[in-house]
């Protein structure tokens, strides 16, 4: 698919990828996400397509598979929304805690790198 064919087929496609992938990951970001990923998977897609139906059938099963995918990711299932109605301290407590967290697991991945190199050094 060259350059043209591609910016053609994405100005036609995003709205119905991104509302598709919408519907199943329930957030603007994260569908844009899906859609973007969608679209970078149909650029490096090596082949030709039958007909304009099956490149749309093609993004539809693509752009599934890959909202699918975030769904059941890590990430996802890990990350907490902020509660608009909370009072201000308590954002303020959360966002110490996490800092904490995120310095404690900062210095135990140094700390484990710094072992490793240096078991390799010695050897």
């Amino acid at each position: 698919m060259d350059k043209e064919e591609f910016e053609s087929c994405y100005n036609r496609h995003f709205d119905f990828v991104y509302r598709l992938s919408f519907t199943y990951v329930k957030n603007p970001a994260d569908a844009e996400d899906v859609a973007q990923e969608t679209f970078v998977r149909l650029y490096r897609q090596e082949g030709e397509f039958a007909s304009e139906e099956h490149v749309r059938r093609w993004l539809l099963r693509v752009a599934i598979n890959l909202s699918k995918d975030h769904l059941r990711s890590r990430w996802n299932q890990k990350r907490q929304e902020i509660d608009e109605n909370m009072p201000e301290e308590q954002h303020y407590r959360k966002s110490i805690v996490w800092c904490c967290i995120f310095i404690i697991m900062r210095d135990t991945v140094y700390v484990k790198s710094d072992r490793y190199y240096g078991a390799a050094l010695r050897q």
